[in-house]
């Protein structure tokens, strides 16, 4: 069966980086907020519930902090328990297998935005990232 998923949004606070207790594997927990256009002005802002193992959940942990958007590929897990009142429950998250960065969030300062640079030809805005324009081969 076929199970992938890739998505993107910002971290609703700081990963922690945690070791299981049985083989100290690395592993770590977050949520992402992810914005889903509906047609008007208004939005709405889905929140998803991941897990990383290892490497991944290292990287996370260094590299991504809350507000920092995340490009997720991975799949979508099931789990079900009993709580402590003895209530079956559900939970969905995403099992994070690569992620990469989304781009650099907008700083307050006094520095002109990338759209501003992009329409002064310096570069053109890129998920955030600048593009020099004398470097690519066709013309943006």
């Amino acid at each position: 069966m076929l199970n992938n998923l890739s998505i993107s949004g910002r971290l609703t606070k700081d990963a922690e980086l945690k070791y299981t207790n049985t083989n100290n594997v690395p592993v770590c927990r977050f949520s992402i907020a992810n914005d889903r256009p509906t047609g008007g002005a208004e939005k709405i802002t889905d929140f998803f519930d991941v897990v990383a193992w290892r490497k991944t959940a290292e990287f996370i942990s260094k590299y991504f902090h809350k507000g920092d958007t995340i490009i997720i590929t991975g799949r979508i897990e099931t789990n079900e328990f009993t709580d402590r009142d003895g209530i079956q429950r559900k939970t969905v998250q995403i099992n994070a297998q690569t992620v990469d960065f989304g781009g650099a969030k907008a700083k307050a300062n006094n520095s002109p935005s990338n759209a501003e640079n992009a329409t002064a030809g310096n570069f053109e805005a890129n998920n955030g990232m600048p593009v020099l324009t004398d470097d690519l081969p066709f013309n943006v």
